[in-house]
């Protein structure tokens, strides 16, 4: 991580930290390659790349 979650910006504010850019759909858990959604939609896996409580899994699909 470059730096912890801030809430304190105003809602337009928008720098280089406030996201990434995925380029591959697929990821290695323990060795086993996994779409992307699928690991964002387990409950064990989630925390893996999402530790903030906003972090809404419903709304990645398995389709990308």
């Amino acid at each position: 991580p470059i730096q912890p979650l801030y809430t304190g910006h105003v809602n337009w504010y928008v720098d280089y930290s406030h996201g990434i850019r995925l380029v591959y759909n697929k990821v290695l858990v323990n060795k086993k390659e996994m779409q992307l959604a699928e690991v964002l939609r387990s409950p064990a896996l989630h925390h893996t790349l999402c530790q903030e409580s906003g972090c809404n899994a419903a709304k990645h699909s398995s389709n990308n």
